[in-house]
């Protein structure tokens, strides 16, 4: 008929506006957030409400996709998702940090290795770096105790600091580290035969932007390189995997858990050596802090405690609220799991959600920002709305993190999301098997 749109164009054009709309909608979310931020008012809760509501489209677009929506996708799609992924970051790029204070130690670690000392072996409180210390330096977190962030991530703060030592330029590096994952991302779902269409909650998501292009967070830089290490080894490309492992490890130490996966999947099975070989060639410089490596890492684990109402909850119940005994008790339960997972031959995309999740989710911190290591591996297995839950409503423990209410409406939901899939899934493959034998019988 004249005058009529082909349906491949219609299409596209329908995919694109839908992406142009979810992304006015988080936008125009994040400019209210904004102006709570500029009040000071960040951690408030009143603040936190435009990043909830910010989670509306992703709603809306999983429930499209599951009817089709977004079915072709080409290069206007993609065009349209990275156009919007930069404008949703913008409205809080530009202010300092809210939420968390962690990117001013960012900035110390950086400039202290500008003066050629070692952040390993003097905290900020040190009278020795007196002379460094600036309008930054009262807001550092946790100033009487050294770096704790390894050999890659003080390279990247020594670079940063080097270009500039100021917030905005940090947080332009760690929205460009967000960014890119959601290039890795699109080609991962493109070699599994799923839609790119998917990315589009990453690009969008709420906690994800705020976290990082909001409150700086390097843990976009680890995102970024246990993504490319999962995508590049179900490619088959093992040396790249095992190199970009061994950067996501030398930014925070949390990848070390799939490691062992990387067993069952190489075919040069030395190339396993290499993420902890590396990671000892880069503390080589800092050697002079001695114990000091270690010494922040370890007191991280012994003591820190926050967001974490299941393991408070086993300390209690189980080990008489001992917290030393609470926590070797969760480090049993995690080797044993970790076993367990890797018996059974498990892909390092398959383990990542199991394994550290249960290290994240059961422990004894979870700050907001580490959850937002999970929405690329819920993406790509298929395992989205615990995850979604949990990612989203996050931020609700600002305010208060040991506020019952808080933690019931984040930590609730998403067990209950868990428990129901895993039920799902149980019935289903019960369900194949029933019907594979009465079809084998007939």
């Amino acid at each position: 008929m004249v005058g009529s749109t082909p349906a491949p164009v219609r299409l596209v054009s329908r995919t694109v506006a839908a992406i142009a709309a979810g992304a006015l909608w988080v936008a125009a979310c994040l400019l209210f957030e904004r102006r709570a931020w500029l009040e000071g008012q960040g951690k408030a809760a009143g603040a936190l409400l435009p990043q909830l509501v910010a989670a509306g489209p992703l709603i809306i677009w999983v429930l499209a996709l599951r009817r089709g929506l977004a079915a072709r996708w080409g290069r206007a799609e993609t065009i349209a998702l990275f156009l919007a992924a930069v404008v949703v970051r913008l409205p809080l790029l530009d202010l300092p940090p809210a939420q968390s204070d962690d990117i001013y130690r960012y900035i110390w670690e950086g400039r202290v290795q500008l003066a050629g000392r070692n952040p390993f072996a003097h905290p900020p409180a040190d009278p020795a770096l007196a002379e460094l210390r600036d309008p930054l330096w009262p807001l550092i977190n946790h100033p009487q105790h050294a770096a704790i962030y390894p050999p890659l991530a003080q390279g990247v703060f020594l670079l940063a600091a080097a270009a500039s030592p100021t917030v905005l330029v940090f947080k332009l590096i760690f929205t460009a580290c967000d960014l890119l994952t959601l290039v890795v991302l699109m080609d991962w779902l493109r070699r599994l035969r799923a839609s790119p269409a998917w990315a589009v909650l990453g690009a969008l998501h709420p906690l994800v932007i705020v976290e990082f292009s909001g409150n700086g967070h390097l843990d976009s830089l680890m995102i970024l390189l246990t993504v490319l290490a999962l995508a590049r080894l179900e490619a088959g490309r093992d040396v790249q995997a095992v190199l970009a492992l061994a950067g996501a490890v030398a930014v925070k130490f949390i990848p070390l858990l799939i490691l062992p996966f990387f067993f069952w999947r190489l075919r040069r099975r030395w190339l396993l050596l290499l993420p902890p070989a590396l990671l000892a060639l880069g503390y080589l410089p800092y050697l002079s802090a001695g114990e000091g490596l270690w010494r922040s890492a370890w007191i991280y684990q012994r003591d820190w405690l926050y967001n974490a109402p299941i393991f408070e909850g086993a300390r209690d119940l189980i080990f008489g609220g001992h917290g030393y005994r609470a926590r070797w008790g969760f480090y049993s339960v995690l080797a044993a799991v970790t076993l367990g997972f890797w018996l059974a031959r498990r892909p390092p995309s398959a383990a990542y959600l199991p394994v550290v999740g249960f290290y994240q989710c059961a422990g004894p911190v979870a700050h907001p920002w580490y959850l937002a290591q999970f929405m690329p591996l819920a993406l790509v297995r298929g395992r989205l709305w615990p995850w979604l839950w949990l990612t989203v409503t996050a931020p609700l423990v600002y305010p208060d993190e040991a506020s019952a209410a808080a933690r019931a409406a984040v930590w609730g939901p998403f067990l209950a999301f868990l428990a129901g899939e895993g039920v799902w899934t149980l019935t289903r493959r019960r369900f194949w098997r029933a019907a594979s034998r009465i079809e084998g019988e007939a």
